[in-house]
Parts: C-alpha cells; structure tokens; sequence
C-alpha cells in the first residue's frame, strides 16, 4: 500500500530524474537585428556549430519606436530574465534543443513534459485516500 509519505518521496524522485540530464551540445541560430520568427533563407540568420548548451534570444523593445532589436546566439549560459526601464524593455530566453531560438515562444519538450508531470502528479495526490 502507497502512504502518502512514499507517494511525496516518488514525486521528489521523478522530478529530480525530469530535470537533471546528461549535458549535450546543441545547434542554435545566431543573427544580429532578426526578425521573429524569420525566415532562415531570407534573413541574415547563420546557424552555429554544435557547441552550446542554450540557445539564447534577446529582444529589445524601444520606448515610441515601432520595431524591435532581435539577437540570437548560442551560448554556454543563459538566465530567463526581463527588464523593463523609461519605457524601454529588454526580454531574454533561453532554449535547449537544437535550433529552438527560431520561434516567438520558446517551449521545449522538456519543460511541457515537466509541466503535465507534475500536473498529472497532483491530481494524483489529490485522490490517495
């Protein structure tokens, strides 16, 4: 019979196991001044070599200016982050499958399994009596 201690022990395990995974190199798109989403054709978009551990966008929006500053790079690093100042803001997103910098929102597989995990995960809990 599961108890719920051994059911919380489980759930800490399976996230655990979600999250941490083997470090791989993977292949992002790297441009200056890019649309987004862009056509790889068209723009002035290169693809890297497989060396990264992220793929990295950083989206300027300037204060009464109708367009927006797009770099992508692959990168070692990245924190998920967003800066908003006089107006202005700066947005930064981080991916980690190959060539996922290339689109608006940036969700990997992973973090969508995670997610439906730990959802499935509660809703489990919620009926052990």
């Amino acid at each position: 019979m599961m108890t719920i201690d051994n059911t919380v022990m489980l759930i800490i395990l399976f996230i655990f196991l979600i999250e941490i995974s083997p470090i791989q190199t993977i292949a992002c798109y790297t441009c200056i001044d890019c649309g987004d989403p862009f056509d790889v054709q068209a723009s002035n978009a290169s693809q890297s070599l497989p060396v990264c551990a992220y793929c990295y966008k950083l989206t300027v929006y300037m204060a009464y200016a109708p367009t927006r500053y797009i770099v992508k790079e692959c990168v070692q690093s990245c924190n998920e982050s967003g800066y908003l100042f006089g107006g202005s803001s700066l947005e930064v997103n981080c991916c980690t499958s190959s060539f996922c910098n290339n689109a608006l929102g940036m969700y990997t597989v992973k973090n969508i399994f995670f997610i439906m995990s730990v959802l499935f995960l509660l809703f489990f809990i919620g009926n052990i009596k």
